[in-house]
C-alpha cells in the first residue's frame, strides 16, 4: 500500500493524489510442463483506492490457464503454449472540478486465447522470464464520449486483445518488470444518427452503444527493492491511452499517467 497519483491530459491537465493499495495472488506453478486440469494455475490483481471521487476498485485482472503444453524444456530455457481465460477490468472517474473528463474506463469480462510463457535458465543469479498472449474478446465495454445515460457511460462491444510483458530479477535483492496491454473493441450496434432520446427509454434501446471502435493501451513499469526480510519499495508507472474512432462525431484521442509509490509485504 501507498500514495498514487493520476494525471489526466484531454486537452487540460488534471491530477489528484491519493491513498492506494494493490493486491496480488499466484497460485499454481506457471512453468508446469504438462497439464490438462482447468485452473491449476491462475493469477489475480486488484488495485484498490482511497482518492476522491475514484472507484474503490480501479483495476482487476484475472488469468486462468485452461490447457497447457510445452514447446521447449531444456537446461537453457522454458517455453510453453496454453489456452487462457481473461477477465480484464479498468476504470477511473472524474479526478477534479478542473475537467469534468473520465480518465479512462475499459473492460474485456469474458476473453479466451492463446498464450505463451518463457523462462530462461541460463543465469545462476538472474531470472529472466516473459509472456504473450492473444485473445478473442467476446464481450468488452469502451468509455463512450456521447452515450452518457443513468449509470452508464460506456459502449459495449466485441473484438481481441493482446497482451505482453517481461521481468528481471537479480537474486531476490531487486527486480524490474513491464507490461503492455491492447484492447481493440468494436461496437456494431449503435442507435439512429437523428435519435429524439426524450422519446427513448435507454433502458430497452437495443443498441450496444456508439457506432465506433476503441484502441486502447494500458503500459506499466514496476520496480521492487527488498529492504528487509519480505519488505520491498514498489514503484508502479502506469500509462492508459484511449483512440476512439466514433461513425457520427468527431475522433477522441485521451492519455492518462498514474503512479504509484508503495510499501510491499510479499508472503
Amino acid at each position: 500500500m501507498g500514495i498514487r497519483a493520476l494525471e489526466l491530459k484531454e486537452p487540460l491537465i488534471d491530477k489528484g493524489v491519493g491513498f492506494a493499495t494493490t493486491i496480488s495472488v499466484e497460485y499454481g506453478d506457471r512453468y508446469e510442463a504438462e497439464t490438462n486440469k482447468p485452473y491449476d494455475y491462475f493469477t489475480f490483481r486488484a488495485n484498490i483506492n482511497g482518492q476522491g471521487s475514484q472507484p474503490i476498485l480501479s483495476q482487476m485482472n484475472i488469468t486462468g490457464r485452461l490447457y497447457s503444453t510445452e514447446l521447449v524444456d531444456n537446461s537453457k530455457d522454458f517455453l510453453s503454449l496454453g489456452i487462457y481465460q481473461h477477465y480484464d477490468f479498468y476504470d477511473s472517474d472524474t479526478i477534479s472540478d478542473v475537467s469534468s473528463r473520465v480518465p479512462y474506463k475499459f473492460s474485456a469480462p469474458a476473453s479466451f486465447g492463446i498464450g505463451l510463457i518463457h523462462k530462461s535458465k541460463r543465469f545462476a543469479d538472474w531470472d529472466f522470464n516473459s509472456y504473450f498472449h492473444f485473445n478473442g474478446i467476446i464481450l468488452g465495454a469502451s468509455q463512450s464520449d456521447h452515450y452518457v445515460v443513468k449509470d452508464r457511460n460506456y459502449n459495449l462491444g466485441s473484438g481481441f486483445s493482446w497482451q505482453s510483458g517481461t521481468s528481471i530479477a537479480y537474486k531476490d535483492i531487486f527486480s524490474i518488470s513491464a507490461s503492455y496491454e491492447g484492447y481493440r473493441i468494436f461496437t456494431w450496434k449503435g442507435y439512429d444518427q437523428h435519435i429524439n432520446w426524450e422519446m427513448v427509454n435507454e433502458r430497452i434501446l437495443d443498441a450496444q452503444g456508439d457506432h465506433s471502435q476503441a484502441i486502447l493501451h494500458a503500459i506499466s513499469l514496476r520496480a521492487d527493492l527488498k529492504l528487509r526480510d519480505q519488505w520491498y519499495l514498489t514503484g508502479i508507472g502506469y500509462n492508459y491511452t484511449r483512440d476512439t474512432n466514433y461513425k457520427y462525431f468527431d475522433d477522441v484521442f485521451s492519455k492518462t499517467s498514474e503512479g504509484r509509490l508503495m510499501l510491499t509485504y510479499k508472503f
